[in-house]
């Protein structure tokens, strides 16, 4: 206290700082595509991606929606987006998984969206520091959460892109054209 007029101690942000005040604003929806206002039908197929992600107790939760282009897997998904959001999750986001490059632009974009002015410093990291801080807070964070990697071409990128461990509010839900499944055994469940 006796330096206080030097260092300005009270006007500083500590980190506790920052990390709540990005938890408060890690809410809502990102990136998810209107709704198809003449989606019907389908019950069935929500309820069994629902009940998928929902009973999987250990780690986080991992479903793939396969298919052929053109069956419906995107509208379907965002449907559930949709029905589910604020009731069993507080945030969603939605990522173009199309390439790695395309995933690196939504991941730098969403950092951006939630971070105050104060932290904009992502422009100064790495395409890996970007990747390991969303990772990192989504896995932290207290608010239940969807992460949808839609069109996926590759399944490696999920290795890089997908948060890991034993956190139990995180859900993914990956859309593909990829109908061979053999790399879905490290990826989750399949639902086609």
């Amino acid at each position: 206290k006796r330096h206080a007029n030097l260092v300005h101690y009270n006007d500083r942000k500590h980190p506790e700082e920052f990390a709540s005040a990005f938890y408060v604003r890690m809410k809502g929806s990102w990136g998810v595509p209107k709704r198809n206002s003449n989606f019907i039908g389908r019950d069935g197929a929500l309820q069994s991606i629902h009940q998928r992600l929902s009973t999987q107790s250990t780690g986080i939760s991992k479903l793939t929606v396969a298919g052929m282009g053109g069956v419906g897997k995107t509208q379907l998904v965002i449907e559930y987006c949709y029905r589910h959001l604020g009731t069993v999750y507080g945030l969603i986001v939605w990522l173009n998984a199309e390439s790695s490059e395309a995933l690196v632009a939504d991941y730098r974009q969403l950092l951006l969206d939630f971070l105050s002015d104060s932290e904009m410093l992502t422009n100064n990291k790495d395409t890996d520091e970007i990747v390991a801080e969303v990772k990192s807070r989504l896995f932290q964070s207290q608010v239940p959460w969807l992460l949808v990697f839609d069109n996926l071409e590759d399944f490696a990128l999920l290795d890089k892109f997908c948060p890991r461990g034993a956190g139990r509010k995180g859900h993914v839900l990956v859309t593909t054209r990829l109908l061979d499944l053999d790399p879905l055994e490290h990826h989750g469940s399949t639902f086609s």
